[in-house]
């Protein structure tokens, strides 16, 4: 497991790509699940539980499909377990990280220090989308960073359907 957080950081760090993890299904379900747990508790307020597993549950759903319609339409299917385990673990490991900037946002301290860190954490989790897009897409940058944006507006928007947008990061 140990092994598999520090190449998710890697990942993270732009040191490494989705290409780097096992083609694994059991690898997809772990991530999937750290995911779940880590976005559950930036979702979750206090007495709305099946509302955060619900958005959570849409997100996983999102970012699934997201990745199969992008790889399959540039034809790269088969990279497929790579590039979802990357994208879920790496938001994973971010999410984790981010937890004490939301759990402060959330506790009523937007000014300061929680806000730029949140600023910053929204701006790694582009630039990390991105460079799996790139990575996924058989290096083409212009295409990566376009299916990129596509799926950042894409989480926004979904997050704005939910009425909530303070727990991006």
């Amino acid at each position: 497991m140990y092994d598999l957080i520090i190449l998710l950081f890697d990942i993270c760090r732009f040191k490494k790509g989705p290409e780097d993890l096992p083609y694994s299904l059991s690898l997809l379900k772990i991530t999937v699940a750290a995911f779940a747990v880590v976005r559950v508790l930036m979702h979750y307020r206090g007495g709305n539980l099946l509302g955060a597993i619900l958005e959570t549950g849409a997100e996983i759903v999102y970012i699934g499909l997201f990745g199969g319609v992008m790889l399959h339409a540039n034809r790269h299917l088969n990279r497929y377990y790579q590039v979802a385990s990357a994208l879920f673990g790496g938001y994973a490991l971010i999410g984790f990280l981010a937890l004490p900037a939301v759990a402060a946002w959330v506790a009523g301290q937007p000014g300061g220090l929680a806000f730029i860190l949140l600023i910053g954490i929204a701006a790694w989790l582009c630039a990390v989308t991105a460079h799996i897009v790139y990575h996924a897409l058989s290096p083409n940058l212009f295409m990566s960073l376009g299916w990129a944006l596509v799926f950042l507006v894409g989480f926004v928007l979904m997050a704005m359907s939910f009425g909530d947008v303070n727990s991006l990061g």
